[in-house]
């Protein structure tokens, strides 16, 4: 669902003026900042008692997975943080929300992560779908348009990206000073 709602917000332009646009846009951005503070609490959190943890899927989770995954660097912890200020918990901080998430490079981001999950987690513990799901990328799923015109939105069956984003590699992984692309 994070890249899903990823890929339509990165797709779709919305019209300001018309309500049950911005209803879609604003119903994507909460759906995509709760996963991506799901996701992030599942890679790098320590888990609750009864939580699913990344930890879960490896036999030596030290030696297999803390100590190869990529770190959680500012930018993520501050996406995670965010998340749950602007998203999750009802705070004072949410009467002055952030306009702007970076959906691509946060998308990058947690496709680096996942990547290295699924390679490295055991296949005792992780079900093989998930892993062909995670190398298969964000991209494989209809595009959909919306039309002012007829209140309407159209489902296309052409599965492609408006806005590609590339398999992650070490170089991807690991600079985040590249341009990003921001969504108002």
């Amino acid at each position: 669902m994070f890249f899903r709602t990823g890929v339509e917000l990165s797709r779709i332009n919305f019209p300001k003026s018309d309500a049950t646009a911005v209803t879609y846009k604003n119903a994507l951005v909460e759906s995509f900042a709760i996963h991506l503070r799901n996701l992030l609490l599942f890679l790098y959190g320590d888990g609750k008692k009864n939580d699913i943890h990344s930890d879960d899927f490896f036999l030596d989770p030290i030696n297999d997975w803390r100590k190869a995954r990529p770190r959680e660097g500012k930018f993520l912890k501050d996406a995670r943080e965010r998340a749950s200020r602007e998203i999750s918990h009802l705070t004072v901080l949410r009467q002055n929300p952030s306009n702007l998430w970076p959906v691509s490079q946060l998308m990058n981001e947690i496709q680096c992560v996942l990547r290295t999950f699924v390679e490295r987690a055991s296949p005792t513990k992780l079900d093989p779908s998930v892993k062909a799901l995670v190398v298969s990328g964000p991209c494989h799923a209809p595009s959909i348009r919306y039309e002012a015109a007829k209140n309407n939105f159209i489902k296309s069956c052409q599965p492609t990206c408006a806005k590609p984003v590339p398999t992650p590699d070490e170089s991807t992984c690991i600079n985040t000073t590249r341009k990003l692309d921001f969504l108002s």
